[in-house]
């Protein structure tokens, strides 16, 4: 997000601590109508949530989709995760310490994905193995006992794992 638009957007929606249904319709119509292009773009979106106190829930659709789509479509290898956006990715979502709710939501996505790719097809090299939790960095378990730590959204639960 290098251009003035989406960086006013963050600055104005982290200074009211508060992203609406509007900001988000901005968001997606007017800011980023292509979606995320960078992983500068991703990062800034991801710390935009962890600095907001309120918002619409309409957001937390919008910022897994967008970052899944990210992660999937447009970080090479095109259609699959790597291991080293994994890495990017869990830095990222836990630079400020525990991950948030939206957090465990994109965490939980990437794991899914991955295992799909397993389930597609037969792993032939280390970037279609399945989340290994030992990929994650040390800080993504901050605030959590090593190993699994369980975490529910609605009625499904999924587990998200701590580092080394």
């Amino acid at each position: 997000m290098t251009d003035t638009a989406p960086s006013a957007f963050v600055s104005k929606a982290a200074a009211k601590s508060r992203i609406t249904f509007g900001d988000v319709r901005r968001l997606q119509l007017d800011i980023l109508p292509g979606g995320v292009t960078s992983r500068d773009d991703a990062e800034l979106l991801i710390s935009l949530d962890r600095s907001v106190g309120k918002v619409d829930r309409s957001w937390a659709d919008y910022l897994v989709e967008t970052i899944m789509e990210f992660v999937v479509w447009v970080e090479e290898p095109t259609g699959s995760i790597d291991d080293d956006t994994v890495l990017w990715l869990a830095e990222a979502l836990s630079s400020g310490g525990a991950l948030t709710k939206n957090g465990r939501l994109i965490a939980r996505e990437v794991a899914r994905e991955r295992e799909t790719e397993v389930e597609e097809d037969v792993p032939t090299s280390k970037a279609a193995a399945p989340l290994n939790p030992a990929s994650l960095p040390p800080s993504a378990e901050a605030g959590a006992t090593r190993g699994a730590v369980r975490h529910s959204h609605n009625d499904d639960s999924a587990w998200v794992h701590g580092g080394n």
